[in-house]
């Protein structure tokens, strides 16, 4: 094999390396779909378990990284998911009703060096169809999408993370604005020389003490500026602190300057980071300066307008916090504070929550929150809790109540919880959420909620998907409704790259503006309630 070295020992293995039929994925033929019909709705279920039904069998996996990824990989327009199943991503092409069938697997499998436990996608290639990252114990896996659900192997990547190191988590963004994704892996202190095979085993029997683990090095990867697939390249940015345990990243503009900047969620109970972004690819560590100084074990992250004041807020989850763990909402003099117990999520405070999301499942105008929870995994020293799927309703103001739903709702089932994911699954306008964790296989929930008027928005940027950095603007007479586009929220994968937007008893709305990543703001037409719309990115004089 050849191999190109960079500088941290950072080893390249280009096209062709494994060599044989690994580098480049088969789609399966499809089978007969599930042959009854979808089981019927129950609003008081709240989110019904229809995993059984959809035909999704995704293997469990005993890896602490148990992630799951919910986007539409073949452009068919129906949203499909993919997530790791015995050492590799399995790829689940949707029907178009919500079942599912097993199109294909990317990766060399449990027997391999390098099993995979976490599955992101983005267009970073620049060529249109989505791309497959997926996270391994010692590699970050590149594999250029053929727009079909097929791919082909481009790069394994294999940083020295220093001692002890476990790439974590996968987040990118723009942050040079030159028109490609860069890429930052948050590593995890762990006794991976303990380890004597592909797969990890239970935290509790590792001996795992992030407090005093030392500190591993996260990566940030760079795209040399060659076309049509530019190969990555580590870097050290000015101003990004890499020596962190890290367990949650995401890339959002933090301080609503217009740059887009890199909350970094630790582990070991030490204050989260927050790198505000210069617009040239360097960042200024400003997270005391912003009062977001709370001391954590950060699972994952979320970033919207929680209360409706046109202002997002940044809701980090955390390892059973007093409080409810941590929603930060800025304040008018432009620093955050943690509004968490106010706003009705103490109930957190006996969960240990991993992945998340700020979403308008009930399509009333306003982002409830999904939390999936679990502790440890189980292992002969020690237990960790297995916890329930969590669903808190916003009350139109930014304060949230918990729902349960009847016994035998989806959310009832106990599990060590991991990732989240969200997409509209079947189409009908409802955010559904498929589910991952540690030793079990993953679940669908279907959206049965009572739900209002929504819009489902595609973002035709030219440059990558998803338009990380932009905001999309809802107008109707004098009232307005805001979404973000992020990097990679919640935990452990990708989710939809529609911009969903639920509006209520509106019939319609009179304009949608988008700012796009890189600052230019465009105005378009109105759409009608139940439209999905796409938004091209107009060229000036084009």
């Amino acid at each position: 094999m050849a191999f190109a070295r960079f500088n941290l020992a950072f080893a390249i293995c280009l096209v062709g390396c494994g060599g044989g039929a690994d580098s480049v994925s088969t789609r399966l033929p499809e089978p007969p779909g599930p042959g009854s019909a979808a089981p019927a709705r129950r609003s008081d279920w709240v989110f019904q378990d229809v995993t059984a039904w959809s035909q999704l069998a995704l293997r469990p996996t005993r890896a602490i990284e148990a992630g799951i990824t919910a986007i539409d990989i073949d452009d068919d327009g129906d949203e499909d998911l993919l997530g790791p199943a015995a050492g590799r991503c399995e790829v689940w092409l949707n029907r178009g009703d919500g079942s599912f069938w097993l199109a294909g697997s990317v990766g060399g499998g449990v027997g391999s060096t390098s099993a995979v436990g976490l599955v992101f996608v983005a267009d970073v290639l620049g060529g249109r169809p989505l791309d497959l990252l997926l996270l391994t114990i010692d590699s970050i896996e590149l594999h250029e999408g053929n727009g079909d659900g097929t791919f082909v192997s481009r790069q394994v990547m294999t940083p020295d993370l220093g001692a002890r190191g476990l790439p974590m988590v996968l987040t990118f963004g723009d942050f040079a604005y030159r028109g490609q994704l860069s890429l930052f892996a948050g590593a995890l202190a762990n006794n991976l020389e303990s380890l004597d095979a592909p797969t990890l085993p239970a935290l509790c029997e590792l001996g795992f003490d992030p407090a005093s683990a030392g500190k591993p090095r996260s990566v940030y990867l760079d795209a040399a500026q060659s076309r049509p697939t530019p190969d990555y390249s580590t870097t050290s940015p000015s101003g990004l602190d890499l020596g962190l345990n890290v367990q949650s990243a995401m890339s959002a503009d933090l301080n609503g300057d217009g740059l887009l900047d890199l909350f970094v969620g630790t582990e070991g109970f030490e204050r989260d980071r927050v790198f505000l972004g210069t617009g040239k690819g360097a960042f200024v560590e400003a997270g005391e300066a912003l009062g977001l100084d709370g001391k954590t074990s950060a699972m994952g992250s979320d970033f919207a307008d929680v209360n409706g004041d046109g202002t997002p807020e940044l809701m980090v989850t955390d390892h059973f916090t007093v409080g409810g763990g941590y929603l930060w909402e800025l304040d008018e003099s432009g620093r955050y504070r943690n509004t968490a117990g106010e706003r009705g999520l103490s109930d957190l405070s006996q969960y240990s929550p991993w992945g998340v999301g700020l979403i308008d499942f009930d399509n009333d105008r306003d982002v409830d929150l999904f939390v999936v929870g679990g502790g440890a995994m189980p292992s002969a020293s020690c237990t960790g809790a297995v916890q329930e799927r969590l669903y808190f309703e916003n009350d139109g103001t930014g304060h949230f109540t918990r729902r349960t739903g009847a016994d035998g709702t989806g959310l009832d089932s106990l599990a060590y919880g991991r990732g989240a994911a969200f997409a509209d699954f079947d189409g009908d306008g409802g955010v559904d959420v498929a589910v991952s964790g540690v030793g079990i296989a993953p679940q669908l929930l279907r959206n049965d909620l009572q739900r209002g008027g929504w819009l489902s928005l595609d973002l035709d940027y030219p440059w990558y998907r998803p338009a990380i950095g932009a905001v999309v603007t809802l107008r109707r007479g004098q009232a307005a409704l805001k979404r973000w586009v992020t990097g990679t929220p919640s935990w452990g994968g990708s989710s939809s790259l529609r911009v969903h937007v639920g509006i209520g008893d509106w019939p319609a709305v009179d304009a949608i503006e988008v700012r796009w990543p890189h600052g230019e703001l465009q105005l378009f037409g109105g759409a009608t309630t139940g439209e999905r719309v796409t938004l091209r990115y107009q060229v000036a004089g084009g």
